[in-house]
């Protein structure tokens, strides 16, 4: 009872968490799925799996090479198996999953074990935010502007590609606030903290019309939001 009961926390755990386990005797090269890992790969929960053969032809045919190499290494070399990659499914489906594995002993000899997420939905989201970023930067270039924040918690300033481009600075330079201000021309320095000020404090929005002098000296007319 107590076995059956552990068992029925691992099948919960898997099914919250969306993992599936699996197992592959090395000695009698037989595959062992857990029921999650039949919805991941669509297929018939109770179908013949063989050997991990059955899993290296559901593999997407231009990672399967990459695929086949690491798990070999990690079986060889018993080095910890981690592998991002497409699956695809008999109804033709492509979907993109995480497995973790590693080599062990088992009673009858080595085991290669791990399981697998399928995160589909989490890489498309990544993927979506990776295009946005790169059409915001586009945008940026063309249209010449960039974006700045300043943490009010530890005051550090974040600058982006465009805003560093336009101080003539490198990619990824993060001045302190002072700095940040010192960039404006002599007669834009007072109003510029004082505006900037009121916005961190009071949450005040500003647009104004400035000059920054640049690292090199460059005189550089901005509109300041």
């Amino acid at each position: 009872q107590v076995l059956r009961q552990k068992e029925n926390w691992l099948e919960n755990a898997q099914r919250i968490a969306d993992i599936g386990y699996w197992e592959l005797d090395l000695t009698a090269k037989t595959l062992v799925w857990t029921e999650p890992v039949f919805h991941i790969f669509g297929v018939p929960l109770g179908t013949a799996l063989g050997s991990f053969d059955f899993v290296r032809r559901m593999i997407h045919p231009d990672d399967v090479d990459l695929y086949v190499r690491m798990r070999d290494a990690a079986i060889a070399e018993e080095l910890p198996f981690q592998s991002v990659h497409r699956i695809v499914r008999p109804d033709g489906t492509i979907r993109n999953v995480h497995e973790l594995g590693r080599l062990s002993q088992g009673p009858n000899g080595p085991v290669f074990s791990g399981v697998v997420k399928d995160i589909t939905e989490t890489f498309a989201i990544a993927q979506q935010a990776q295009e946005q970023t790169r059409l915001l930067d586009t945008a940026g270039r063309v249209a010449k502007f960039g974006g700045w924040r300043i943490s009010l918690q530890d005051r550090s300033v974040s600058w982006s590609k465009q805003i560093a481009d336009l101080h003539e600075l490198p990619e990824g330079y993060s001045p302190s606030v002072e700095e940040g201000v010192s960039f404006f021309a002599p007669e834009f320095r007072e109003q510029s903290d004082d505006l900037l000020r009121e916005c961190m404090i009071n949450g005040t929005a500003y647009d104004e019309i400035m000059q920054i002098i640049s690292a090199t000296g460059k005189a550089v007319w901005v509109r300041s939001i």
